[in-house]
């Protein structure tokens, strides 16, 4: 014997209600989820991956994260970063990801090196310092979904293209002007959506 049961209008109207909620919790959970995580870099030199010696929660801290950056993640290199002068970041890895990627700050004329086979996309701004040095040979991809990110040079030259799905890439004259040097080198800034 089958039994059915008659679903009334207040039962359809408690399920929306249900379903609401649901995905409310859920737009919650994935908001929250995707908040921007401050990493510092500190130690001195190192691989991207090394994050237990290298990806501190603090800048100059000695609590480390537990994975590396994320795209959701802003990466920082500043005055408690390196330990001497002329040390380096290797780029070690084929996912090598950072929301905003922030060097102002670094002493001791750091370095970002790198396999050209590991490029870094950087979903945020990029803000270099003129005081380093970039032997890193490969491409550099921009992936940003907002507006307001920003491009900083600082007068650095690149060694590959600068790349980018150019739908949210936006150019200050300022950093247009910066941009030339890149041109200039042969390299350019490539757009593809």
């Amino acid at each position: 014997m089958f039994v059915f049961e008659l679903i009334t209008r207040s039962k359809i109207m408690k399920l929306s209600e249900i379903l609401s909620g649901l995905k409310l919790c859920i737009l919650m959970l994935i908001f929250t989820s995707a908040e921007a995580t401050n990493y510092y870099w500190v130690g001195g030199s190192g691989n991207w991956t090394d994050f237990s010696t290298h990806w501190a929660t603090t800048s100059g801290g000695g609590t480390f994260h537990t994975q590396v950056p994320t795209p959701n993640d802003n990466v920082y290199f500043d005055g408690n970063s390196f330990t001497g002068s002329g040390q380096t970041v290797t780029l070690d890895n084929t996912l090598i990801e950072c929301k905003d990627m922030d060097w102002t700050g670094a002493t001791g004329s750091p370095n970002l090196a790198g396999s050209s086979s590991n490029v870094p996309k950087i979903f945020g701004s990029f803000t270099l310092i003129s005081a380093m040095n970039i032997s890193y040979p490969g491409e550099i991809y921009f992936s940003s979904t907002s507006t307001g990110n920003t491009i900083t040079t600082a007068g650095q030259l690149f060694n590959e293209d600068l790349r980018s799905n150019c739908s949210r890439l936006s150019i200050s004259f300022e950093a247009m002007l910066e941009l030339l040097i890149v041109i200039k080198t042969n390299r350019d800034i490539i757009c593809s959506r």
